[in-house]
């Protein structure tokens, strides 16, 4: 009786910290249009830091169009490969996040709630 109250309880809890970690996980970072302007244009620039610029790409951000911005950073390797040793994509995919750079600006110029999707 012990043993199956045990096995019950330990179920219990794993499903707890299953259901916490994906909760903390969907919700994602919460960044600012400002911020995530920084971490491109730095990028971009060649000035940034590559932990942050890794940090930026695997942590999601809890506004979806940020999250969209981070995604489609994350995939410029792949549709603008890097036509020299060194680069993360070619001139076509900084062009990309260049034109990101652009809308976040204007997103700051003009706040919008974006809240509820």
């Amino acid at each position: 009786m012990t043993y199956i109250f045990g096995i019950i309880t330990g179920f219990a809890i794993a499903s707890i910290l299953f259901a916490i970690i994906l909760y903390g996980r969907r919700k994602g970072a919460d960044r600012s249009p400002s911020e995530v302007k920084e971490i491109l244009s730095e990028f971009v620039a060649g000035k940034g830091n590559p932990y942050a610029w890794d940090d930026f790409l695997h942590i999601s951000i809890s506004d979806p169009y940020l999250d969209y911005i981070k995604m489609e950073a994350n995939d410029l390797q792949v549709r603008f490969p890097p036509k020299e040793s060194g680069q993360y994509c070619s001139e076509e995919g900084i062009e990309i996040l260049k034109a990101y750079i652009n809308d976040l600006e204007k997103m700051e110029a003009e706040p919008v709630d974006r809240s509820n999707g």
